[in-house]
């Protein structure tokens, strides 16, 4: 079983004001990337099931849990869309 807490890396980016913004990255892992077949929803649902789990065990240390998913509809954006709450979707503005 994987220790969510050891993979968790420390960042820090200091801006120009000297504001220092702090926050945590879990990398991905690169067995994500052999995830690209979609074997129906019950596989899908059996690995929701465990991102939620794993994001709800952070719940209160963090105030946001941001989920940077690829931008094909492949099986970790489905099943980070699933677990979320919320969606961002960044657009640029053409004006």
């Amino acid at each position: 079983m994987l220790d969510v807490y050891n993979t968790i890396k420390p960042f820090a980016v200091k801006f120009k004001s000297g504001r220092t913004l702090k926050f945590d990255v879990i990398p991905a892992d690169a067995i994500i990337g052999l995830f690209k077949d979609q074997d129906g929803f019950a596989k899908i649902d059996k690995y929701f099931s465990r991102l939620r789990d794993t994001i709800n065990t952070f719940r209160n240390e963090y105030d946001y849990i941001f989920i940077d998913c690829p931008t094909n509809w492949m099986f970790f954006t489905q099943i980070s869309l699933y677990a979320c709450h919320a969606v961002l979707i960044p657009t640029k503005h053409k004006n």
